[in-house]
């Protein structure tokens, strides 16, 4: 954007030297859902983004004048926060892709999601909710439930990629619980998001031990982050405490009121939240949705994307001068 500017500003000056006159969001396709593989035994390392130029100002030439514009691109992303229970509160698929779409999401962070599985007629829950709203999508299996599966899900607008689930910290006779991870690149801007939904904190210090293992990743995450879900934890816990050492609680920062969830009949606890990386990403607003569909109320939490600022410079060529 910024050699373009100046591309336009040499020709104009030109052309003002010389006399004679100047010349005065994509959309992203949608890929098929894919599904990741088995939870893999650690993360994969994560490729570092690719760092933004920072040019100085060339050595100007005789006579040249040089000129330099700095340019900082933004994007806009709206991500929805949701445990939807497996739809079995909503009465199937149709509501919660209905509360998608009318929030204006373009990423949506879900837990409880099933896929197979008995209880909910065996629907494919993250798939038909992709087909519906015709967002790409990734499943996180973290247990085998009634023939099917259940975990965590991901639907985005822009193309999903680098799909894992990390299996977290657990004991036996424990409900196994994972992070699932995607990649996706908004304007040209990299954004890892992560997707949980936590120990309920029948065994003491396994939920923090879940904690610690996900901000270890997310550390050493090179990429803008955004971190969401049902962390089961109250927001003057130990364990929100220590993912606050890591990321900022998007609610704190922007959001207003208790910010509270649950029970979603009458919200006294915020046990769901949106995290953000400090850096390229900065939280606009933060809103605690009104639909009833789930034990849960939605998080929808809207971020500016700041890509860091680039210099570009050239030579404008000396005046002309008529003898």
């Amino acid at each position: 954007m910024a050699l373009l500017i100046l591309v336009v500003v040499v020709l104009a000056v030109m052309g003002d030297v010389s006399g004679s006159p100047s010349a005065g969001l994509q959309p992203t396709g949608v890929p098929p859902g894919t599904t990741p593989p088995a939870v893999p035994d650690q993360q994969p390392p994560i490729a570092p983004a690719p760092a933004a130029g920072g040019g100085q100002a060339p050595a100007p030439g005789p006579g040249s004048t040089p000129v330099c514009v700095s340019d900082q691109d933004e994007a806009r992303l709206r991500v929805l926060v949701f445990n939807i229970k497996a739809g079995q509160l909503a009465g199937g698929m149709a509501p919660i892709a209905r509360l998608v779409a009318s929030s204006g999401a373009d990423v949506a962070l879900l837990q409880e999601v099933d896929r197979g599985t008995a209880r909910t007629g065996r629907v494919d829950q993250p798939s038909v909710l992709g087909d519906q709203l015709q967002m790409a999508w990734g499943f996180g299996r973290n247990i085998g439930l009634a023939g099917g599966s259940y975990g965590t899900a991901i639907l985005s607008r822009y193309p999903l990629k680098d799909l894992t689930n990390v299996a977290l910290p657990n004991i036996a006779g424990q409900e196994q619980r994972g992070l699932l991870h995607a990649t996706i690149v908004v304007d040209g801007i990299p954004v890892s998001l992560y997707n949980t939904h936590l120990e309920a904190g029948r065994v003491p210090g396994l939920r923090q031990a879940q904690v610690r293992r996900i901000t270890a990743i997310v550390r050493a995450d090179p990429r803008a982050v955004i971190l969401g879900g049902d962390f089961n934890a109250g927001p003057t816990t130990p364990e929100i405490g220590t993912v606050r050492s890591v990321l900022t609680d998007t609610w704190a920062e922007v959001g207003s009121g208790p910010g509270d969830t649950v029970p979603a009949g009458a919200p006294r606890n915020r046990i769901d939240y949106a995290f953000h990386s400090s850096g390229t990403v900065v939280a606009v607003s933060s809103t605690v949705l009104q639909a009833r569909l789930s034990d849960h109320r939605a998080v929808l939490s809207d971020y500016v994307l700041r890509s860091d600022a680039t210099r570009t410079c050239v030579d404008l060529p000396p005046p002309l001068t008529t003898p």
